[in-house]
């Protein structure tokens, strides 16, 4: 799967070339509108204090050059202050303060904690139902960023999470990638692929993946190279599968009733799970709304 060309992307997902390119102008437009801002105020005092301002640079050399590098500083700081991010909705999680219940729906062992270089992280171990971003619950289509690490088995991640019970999550162990829908609290195993990536326990990982419409796009960086690891049209809506529910407290004992379930996951947010000894770690969440 991590042999897939480039130019898929560029198919499916053309919009984020569009919106790189648009990010780009409106970096140049920004950059361009502050420099004739303070071009134009430069020529100004110039215009009605020229023959001063020269007599005073001639025989203040050190004192203009301090302005000028003065200048120079307040340029900066105004034109990153209005510099664009990346277009769309930003959410943003560096696991300094905790998980907190107002922003994250979590079931199972979630803790904060400082890994061995007292970077903050958190570790996600027997999350039978998983946890979700509560804010981003509406969002469609979007690109999901972070550094992961295996301590046990694998990594997972939830995309597309209308409820803990309804998502996407995609996971990763030493060897494959293995997307999977659940539907009603059923889990559904969409396919497992190799990845031919050397994937080791404890050593951290980034991970990009992008929601767009009913295609998911996965990334594994490795070494500051990123690697296709997945792309299918597993989001959107899925035709009905039937499951086999047993009966809890039926008489006779065992006894078993057959179900439709719906399956759509068009919007939805994104979090983490790792069930039963499944265990990792994550650092540095962002994710950025694709409009």
């Amino acid at each position: 799967m991590n042999n897939i060309p480039e130019q898929i992307v560029e198919n499916v997902f053309p919009e984020e070339r569009k919106r790189l390119l648009r990010y780009l102008r409106e970096q140049k437009r920004n950059l361009v509108l502050w420099l004739v801002l303070f071009a134009t105020l430069g020529l100004v005092y110039l215009g009605m204090h020229l023959i001063p301002t020269l007599q005073y640079i001639i025989s203040n050399p050190q004192v203009t050059l301090n302005w000028i590098l003065f200048w120079w500083i307040i340029t900066i700081v105004a034109v990153s202050s209005v510099w664009p991010q990346k277009p769309g909705d930003v959410f943003r999680e560096d696991f300094k303060k905790g998980v907190n219940p107002r922003v994250w729906e979590y079931e199972g062992n979630w803790k904060t904690e400082l890994d061995e270089k007292g970077k903050p992280v958190l570790t996600v171990t027997h999350s039978e139902l998983g946890g979700l971003v509560i804010p981003c619950l509406s969002w469609t289509d979007y690109e999901v960023e972070f550094a992961t690490r295996i301590l046990n088995q694998c990594t997972s991640w939830l995309i597309r999470a209308s409820s803990l019970n309804d998502c996407v999550m995609i996971q990763i162990t030493a060897t494959h990638v293995r997307p999977h829908v659940r539907a009603g609290g059923v889990w559904l195993l969409i396919g497992e692929y190799e990845h031919n990536l050397p994937i080791k326990t404890s050593e951290w990982y980034g991970i990009r993946t992008l929601a767009r419409g009913a295609w998911v796009t996965v990334y594994v960086t490795i070494d500051g190279k990123e690697h296709m690891v997945l792309q299918s049209r597993i989001l959107g809506t899925r035709p009905p599968v039937r499951a086999e529910i047993e009966l809890v407290g039926s008489q006779p004992a065992g006894d078993k009733a057959s179900q439709l379930l719906s399956v759509s996951v068009r919007t939805g947010s994104f979090g983490f799970r790792l069930y039963g000894s499944e265990e990792a770690q994550f650092r540095n969440l962002r994710a950025y709304g694709l409009k």
